[in-house]
């Protein structure tokens, strides 16, 4: 059973070599040394996670196979964190060559991994990770969720496609649920195409786990549209569910998040929930490092894992039902706490991504806001009312001190709707609500547009310097208490995703704005907002107080 290939950088999806191999030279799909010249592949995506394999699998011996042309020899070694790797077998190699492990050997501490040492001039060509081992039987439903964006999903359906025909026998199809109803594509054999109401990606994922239930599959696979990974990632995971031990049988895999413009830093492997907030877990490391991969390989079980890569057994919506009706954002946190059961992440099973800090949509304080509400009703955590209006002051005070008074309406909503109970929530209609809150946020304009609009001319170093929080902005309240008449001069600029409450002090007029889309919004402070806002605090002391635990007492016996 191959349990994973030996792969190198490859510019059509990473060319990052430290992910893969360090030594060498990278030419032609393959590694190069010279002679006396070393190659080590103690990475992210070659390394050997003995640990995991030990706990959740029926495997017990591994057998490295080597794809060489030249002479040297190929050393297996144990990884563990501030001490020196422990060599656990080597082999003289004249050509291809093989070792074996027997992990029962091998401490449960750090990750295996292998180096080459060219005797000659020699080239690594491949190889692959391989047990003996009786295989459990799998067949995989890929569900991928999107929303006009075709350019996207057919980069991501000609990659699977293409590593479709390549198998003798394919262990996967896939469903393309079209939330938009725009694609009209025939993508042929193996892959299905679903039209479906605008339902949000909750509504859109849970369509295809019903589609998926209606077949002969074990798993169903969740994955975002806008990914780019390699298809040795499907086949990594495909060859773990193959060789889970019956303990585990029913377990979750999870892939990791690499950010897509920086495809070496690790931005998440799975993560947390504390009762009221999501904390990713080996947040923003450097994958090229082995200290990374032994963090991740080391870790406990996450709490969930998000839907950009989410493999699951269909008996999970038998036994726990289907995703709630989020439309988007933290369905994937609730399910997850409620039908996630085991999940097994490990370094190399993975996809790029988009990272959290490039995008800004003023409909999503609402939808966060409000879904998080019910996942807390739900999973508490020993989190009660005031630990929840606490989060809820933080959150105002911030968009106040943003100027995004839209932002505070919309989580006033988030709150309101929650409120209304879990009937109103499972009974909303999705798509005309969604119309609404994207109607309550500003108008995003190009930078021409500003210009014409407001004569600002887009200054990008400004916009991408911060300040720091000093005792003035805590004092004056980040300027609200300060006369208009002593504000400065002209526009403030700020970056609209990472822009800080002071980088807008004393400013009556602030651009946020987005380099990366070219968009942006003015904003002017409303002194009055901020009493209003405060006063609409203390109704919610009260509703938190008196009201709270009625209601999320509604949200937890809902049954889907």
């Amino acid at each position: 059973m191959l349990l994973y290939n030996i792969t190198f950088a490859d510019d059509k999806i990473c060319g990052e070599d430290g992910l893969y191999c360090h030594g060498g030279e990278r030419r032609d799909g393959c590694v190069f040394l010279k002679s006396g010249e070393k190659a080590t592949f103690d990475t992210y995506f070659n390394s050997f996670s003995h640990i995991k394999y030990k706990k959740y699998t029926k495997v017990k011996n591994v057998v490295l196979k080597l794809e060489i042309e030249g002479r040297g020899t190929a050393f297996m070694y144990l990884y563990k964190l501030n001490a020196t790797p422990q060599m656990i077998a080597s082999t003289q190699a004249d050509g291809p060559c093989e070792l074996q492990i027997d992990l029962s050997t091998v401490e449960d501490d750090g990750f295996l991994y292998f180096a080459f040492d060219a005797a000659a001039d020699s080239v690594i060509r491949g190889g692959g990770w391989f047990a003996d081992v009786e295989i459990n039987p799998v067949k995989i439903g890929v569900v991928i969720c999107t929303y006009r964006r075709e350019e996207y999903l057919r980069r991501n359906i000609a990659n699977l496609s293409e590593y479709m025909r390549s198998l003798s026998d394919s262990f996967f199809d896939v469903f393309v649920i079209d939330n938009g109803r725009t694609v009209e594509d025939d993508f042929g054999e193996g892959i299905f195409v679903i039209p479906n109401d605008n339902t949000g990606g909750s509504g859109g994922f849970t369509r295809g786990i019903k589609e998926v239930l209606k077949g002969d599959y074990t798993h169903f696979l969740l994955m975002d549209d806008d990914i780019v990974f390699d298809v040795n990632t499907l086949q990594r995971i495909y060859a773990l569910l193959c060789v889970l031990s019956d303990d585990y049988k029913d377990a979750s895999v999870g892939g990791a998040m690499l950010i897509l413009d920086r495809p070496y830093l690790q931005e998440e492997i799975g993560a947390m929930w504390d009762g009221i907030a999501i904390k990713s877990v080996n947040k923003r490391l450097d994958a090229r490092k082995p200290q990374t991969v032994y963090l991740n390989e080391t870790l406990g079980e996450p709490d969930y894992n998000a839907w950009f890569l989410m493999c699951m057994p269909v008996s999970a919506p038998k036994k726990y039902g289907y995703p709630l009706p989020f439309f988007v954002r933290c369905d994937d946190v609730e399910y997850g706490l409620r039908a996630g059961g085991n999940i097994i992440t490990m370094s190399g099973i993975s996809v790029w991504h988009e990272g959290f800090d490039v995008k800004y949509s003023a409909e999503m304080e609402y939808y966060f806001k409000r879904n998080k509400l019910i996942a807390s009703a739900r999973y508490p955590k020993g989190k009660g009312a005031f630990a929840i209006f606490k989060k809820l002051m933080l959150s105002v005070g911030q968009q106040l001190m943003l100027q995004r008074y839209f932002a505070v309406d919309l989580i006033f909503k988030a709150y309101d709707d929650f409120f209304k109970g879990a009937d109103y929530f499972l009974n909303l209609d999705m798509e005309k609500n969604h119309k609404e809150i994207r109607a309550c946020g500003p108008k995003m304009l190009t930078a021409e547009q500003i210009k014409d609009k407001y004569g600002i001319e887009v200054d990008l170093e400004r916009i991408n310097s911060h300040k720091k929080w000093r005792f003035k902005n805590f004092i004056t309240l980040n300027g609200y208490l300060i006369p208009k008449c002593f504000y400065k001069k002209g526009v403030g600029q700020v970056n609209m995703v990472t822009a800080k409450g002071q980088d807008l002090y004393k400013y009556k007029r602030v651009l946020h704005y987005n380099p990366k889309f070219d968009c942006g919004f003015v904003t002017e402070i409303k002194k009055s907002k901020l009493i209003g806002s405060w006063c609409k605090l203390l109704k919610y002391l009260f509703k938190m107080l008196f009201g709270y635990s009625r209601v999320a007492k509604q949200y937890r016996q809902i049954e889907v």
